[in-house]
């Protein structure tokens, strides 16, 4: 789908679910940064509230004309950004997330990066607003899991496994899209919030994958200093029980994205991770005696290794992604 509002136009996407709280001050933010830019419009996509959102975008939406509401019943931040990605006539879509504050410039820096024809996808810096100290056993490390993190210079361009994370990311309108929307998609459960149509646990990912489609159609995928939005942390994520879980999940991540992309892509990483759970499992002996923060961080690396370990027995097989380009020929449907 081509827009009619010019060669530059925004959409940008908010993909929501029971944040009815959180939602108001991110798209009151969102709505000062596009007074900047005209004819930007903000898609935010109920995916399945149950707390009301969906009447409170109603009445947003009547409010100010350029919030368009959606709907998405299927579970899954994959399956709410694509049916964004089908209603959208936007030539740069800009992902951001329903806990996030942006600043009133930040559209004119996403559309100053994508001047240079060679940029498929941006990110930039995320702050974080903390509902609380941080306690002391959480290792400055965790930080990138909530995520919270700097850019490298003034741009930093990215390679997996460093690809910029979904909380604010744009990309270019292109052929590449339509590899996302690919049938196989709907089936890796990659999105967190998803796997509700095999019963099996949502990995997260969604981000990565579409990065690296872009990288596989020779895009540079890129995170700029100078964007930077502040990203809520709620008092959940600076639990152990989260830590873990997110590591645990990520470990899963890195197994199920070599099948799905083929043993070449990712297998030597995948192959370390699995390695080293032996030696976690010893050096976890002596977490009694260690710092608060050291110790959690074996706690969290054997649950990496640990979740590498389940999605290696016991995750989805037989699949395999496509992507554009020579590394991404494969027939789809094919795999290991």
């Amino acid at each position: 789908m081509t827009s009619d509002r010019g060669g530059d136009a925004i959409d940008i996407v908010v993909c929501t679910r029971d944040r009815q709280s959180m939602l108001g001050a991110t798209l009151e933010a969102l709505l000062r940064a596009a007074d900047r830019v005209p004819g930007t419009r903000i898609l935010v996509v109920d995916n399945g509230s149950r707390d009301g959102t969906r009447a409170f975008l109603s009445g947003e939406a009547a409010r100010d004309g350029r919030i368009l509401p959606l709907g998405e019943p299927q579970p899954g931040l994959y399956h709410a950004r694509a049916a964004a990605i089908r209603a959208s006539d936007g030539a740069i879509l800009l992902f951001v997330d329903d806990d996030v504050i942006v600043p009133p410039d930040l559209l004119s820096g996403v559309r100053a990066a994508f001047r240079d024809p060679s940029v498929g996808v941006v990110g930039g810096g995320i702050e974080g607003l903390m509902d609380g100290p941080l306690p002391d056993w959480f290792a400055p490390r965790f930080l990138r899991d909530i995520p919270v993190m700097g850019v490298d210079g003034d741009i930093e361009d990215c390679r997996y496994p460093r690809f910029p994370p979904g909380v604010c990311l744009a990309v270019r309108r292109a052929p590449c899209l339509d590899y996302y929307l690919a049938g196989e998609r709907r089936q890796a459960e990659l999105g967190y919030g998803g796997g509700a149509i095999s019963g099996r646990p949502a990995v997260g990912g969604d981000d990565t994958d579409l990065c690296e489609i872009y990288v596989r159609a020779g895009f540079r995928v890129i995170r700029v200093a100078g964007i930077v939005v502040l990203h809520r942390v709620i008092a959940g994520k600076l639990t152990r029980d989260w830590v873990l879980w997110k590591y645990q999940s990520d470990g899963r991540l890195r197994v199920r994205m070599a099948r799905l992309r083929g043993r070449a892509a990712v297998g030597g990483e995948t192959a370390r991770l699995l390695a080293a759970f032996p030696a976690l499992v010893l050096v976890r002996a002596f977490v009694p005696f260690l710092p608060p923060a050291r110790a959690m961080v074996v706690r969290a690396l054997l649950a990496k290794s640990l979740g590498g370990w389940r999605e290696t027995l016991f995750g989805p097989k037989g699949l395999r992604l496509p992507y554009p380009g020579p590394a991404g020929g494969d027939a789809p449907g094919t795999g290991f």
